[in-house]
């Protein structure tokens, strides 16, 4: 019969100490006022309108952009009456209409500007969009 010896223990790994301390900051040297940054003068409303405007016109550039081919492969594509291409074109100029309905308006009074492409002023309330 085989000896019978005493379970071995694995050897004693040492003790888990916890981690030290960091060692302690130098103290931050004061910080200086912090000086209101100045900022440029206001602009007043008519800048305001120009301003918005131009980003409004050029909405309206991107949206022809993208509405004119749009229109061009629906119509090019036309010979069978519901093709894939056509209806795609469709869509994406109904879009692009109610997009332009939405955009297309005067910054000052938010009413239409109809047709005009560049216009100088609103026709309802004057306002001028460029000099």
């Amino acid at each position: 019969m085989p000896s019978l010896q005493p379970a071995q223990r694995p050897p004693s790994r040492p003790a888990i100490q916890p981690p030290s301390t960091p060692p302690a900051r130098a103290p931050l040297a004061p910080r200086a006022p912090v000086k209101p940054s100045e900022q440029p003068p206001a602009k007043s409303s008519a800048e305001l309108v120009k301003d918005q405007f131009r980003a409004r016109f050029r909405r309206q550039l991107l949206l022809i952009a993208i509405m004119f081919p749009a229109v061009l492969v629906a119509k090019l594509d036309s010979r069978d009456t519901s093709s894939p291409s056509e209806i795609a074109g469709l869509a994406v100029f109904f879009v692009g209409f109610v997009l332009t309905l939405i955009n297309w308006r005067c910054p000052q009074c938010n009413r239409y500007l109809y047709r005009r492409i560049y216009p100088s002023a609103c026709p309802r309330c004057g306002v001028t969009f460029h000099d």
